[in-house]
């Protein structure tokens, strides 16, 4: 962090500049100023995050400068240095929300225990925003997979370039995989790639989904990088470490086995030093130990690699193309969880490669799933029935590896479409799942059939429910759109005329199909979110607070959060401070 010394005094600078204890404290000299002026001219040249100033000087005060580079400089820190005599000048810079004031004589050690207290406070919130910007980029990604911003690319352009992910017309790869970490965990795992690429990663359908960016990316790249990570370490059980049920243990300082050899380095989760420099690219010596990373936590649960079948989709040239990568991570991803029992090798493979294994494994024509696809996206129950029953005939007479690698496939590759298109929600999809983990251990083919039909059968409407499947899909439209917007004038009239329908009508059926009426709905949205901000930095400004989530009003929204929580936003924030 870089420090700016103001005062008129020569030797008071160079005194204050002498007191500051640099090295331990992680602080750097940025330059020194005579006057208000002359320091508000340079801290944006010695891009300053401190500035300890004099009161009295002359041309332009100290509380003159923090007034003028607060308007400019929001995020600096200050520390005012006054007289006995300045008792007014004292407490109008307190009213400034200065960090703190001295007095003079200054003593050292009170200015080094200051300032360390600013530095640990610039920390916590460099922190804070940064897992705030996470949360977002997680949120915009989310949507756009989930098709929210699928008619307007010019609000998808605009809010990609707030969340300062990487450029618009990047090179980037999904990939799809399960793991049994946190995602904070598997954020730490994947960090070495961060060396490389900008990485974010969403929990969806009971799957993690990564996206990479970079101005040159392959899908074999990520493929590969993905898989040597997968592999460093991955596969070592955890004596004592997990229970029965493969939890994760934490290894806040204890082995993972009776004789480990922990890995230090750069802290990401789950590889040792060595196996992490491999993976970035660069020469290890020896074998990658096993265990934890950096005092992290362990990288597999009982023998399960902590990432596994990773499904790596094609490569989409500028953030307007990524649903279409994650579409074929999805796929990539569906064809390693339908190869028969002890047919997967590799930890990472790319739909390009699985593309040619998965016209032997399940014999699909492109013609036949795409408008198999279509039918069911489309909601046409009889002829998606018919299809799906015309497949699943045939397939009985199969290999039954073929056979169970074709059911399995279907019913995800089926169940993905549903849920992309609004006709189920992630319920249903981990339903989808669940089934196609149990389809082995069915025994007749007969009842194999029988199971996959009845999913789709009985979430599909018959032909006189269309109508009903048509306002569905409207109401799903909707409410994704207020999902990623409830925090901006979102208007009941525009949501109806979006969806053609009246107002009135399009209440009712909001109401009917999320079980709250429309107002409820968006301010539970903001609500939760207020809490969040709130027990995220209890520093922040309920005022600021209001403005973030839709309201102008304070007394509103101070009304409207204990009507809702029980307690005043300021209690709950008091709470959280504890």
């Amino acid at each position: 962090m870089n420090v700016l010394v103001v005062d008129d005094q020569r030797l008071s600078r160079a005194g204050i500049v002498k007191m500051i204890e640099w090295e331990r404290l992680g602080l750097t000299l940025a330059g020194e100023s005579a006057n208000g002026r002359d320091a508000l001219e340079r801290i944006g040249d010695v891009e300053a995050d401190i500035v300890i100033t004099d009161v009295r000087m002359p041309v332009m005060s100290g509380l003159e400068l923090i007034e003028k580079a607060k308007e400019q400089y929001p995020g600096l820190s200050y520390v005012v240095i006054s007289g006995y005599d300045d008792y007014s000048y004292v407490r109008k810079s307190i009213q400034l929300t200065v960090a703190d004031y001295l007095l003079k004589p200054v003593d050292p050690q009170e200015l080094n225990a200051l300032l360390e207290k600013i530095v640990r406070r610039h920390e916590e919130q460099s922190l804070q925003a940064e897992a705030d910007l996470r949360r977002w980029r997680e949120r915009f990604f989310h949507f756009l997979i989930e098709g929210v911003y699928e008619q307007d690319e010019a609000q998808l352009l605009e809010e990609f370039a707030e969340i300062r992910f990487a450029e618009a017309d990047s090179r980037f790869v999904a990939a799809v995989f399960e793991s049994a970490l946190d995602k904070q965990a598997v954020y730490e795992a994947l960090r070495p790639l961060e060396a490389r690429m900008a990485v974010c990663v969403l929990r969806t359908r009971g799957v993690y989904v990564l996206l990479a960016a970079a101005p040159a990316l392959s899908a074999d790249e990520v493929a590969d990088m993905l898989g040597r990570l997968a592999a460093a370490g991955a596969y070592a059980a955890t004596p004592g470490g997990a229970g029965e049920d493969g939890r994760l243990r934490e290894a806040a300082g204890e082995s993972a086995s009776s004789s480990p050899t922990t890995g230090s380095g750069s802290g990401a989760t789950g590889t040792t030093d060595g196996g992490l420099r491999e993976v970035a690219g660069e020469e290890a010596s020896g074998s990658p130990a096993t265990g934890t990373a950096g005092g992290g936590v362990v990288l597999a649960t009982d023998g399960e690699p902590a990432l596994r079948r990773i499904g790596v989709g094609t490569v989409a040239h500028g953030v307007a193309r990524v649903r279409e990568s994650v579409g074929k991570a999805f796929d990539a991803y569906t064809i390693l969880t339908s190869r028969p029992a002890g047919g997967e090798v590799e930890p990472a493979a790319t739909y390009e490669r699985l593309e040619s294994e998965a016209a032997n494994l399940i014999p699909l024509s492109a013609a036949w799933e795409q408008e198999w696809a279509l039918h069911l996206r489309q909601g046409n129950r009889d002829a998606a029935l018919g299809k799906l029953a015309d497949l699943l005939r045939d397939g009985t007479s199969a290999h039954p590896d073929v056979a169970d690698s074709t059911y399995h496939y279907v019913l995800l590759r089926g169940a993905r479409e549903l849920y992309e298109s609004g006709l189920i929600r992630e319920p249903d999809f981990l339903e989808a799942c669940r089934i196609a983990r149990s389809l082995p251990a069915v025994v007749s083919p007969e009842e194999k059939q029988r199971t996959v039909t009845d999913f789709f059968l009985s979430r599909l409407k018959s032909p006189e429910d269309e109508q009903g499947l048509e306002t569905r899909q409207a109401v799903e439209k909707a409410r994704a759109y207020i999902d990623a917007h409830f925090c901006e004038t979102i208007n009941l009239s525009e949501l109806a005329q979006r969806s053609y329908m009246s107002p009135g009508y399009f209440s009712s059926l909001f109401r009917q199909y999320t079980g709250s009426n429309f107002l409820e709905y968006v301010t539970n949205l903001r609500i939760e979110r207020a809490k969040e901000l709130l027990a995220a930095d209890p520093e922040r400004k309920i005022g600021d607070v209001a403005l973030l989530c839709g309201y102008q009003d304070i007394k509103y929204f101070r009304k409207l959060f204990k009507r809702h929580t029980g307690i005043t936003p300021l209690s709950f924030k008091e709470d959280a401070a504890r």
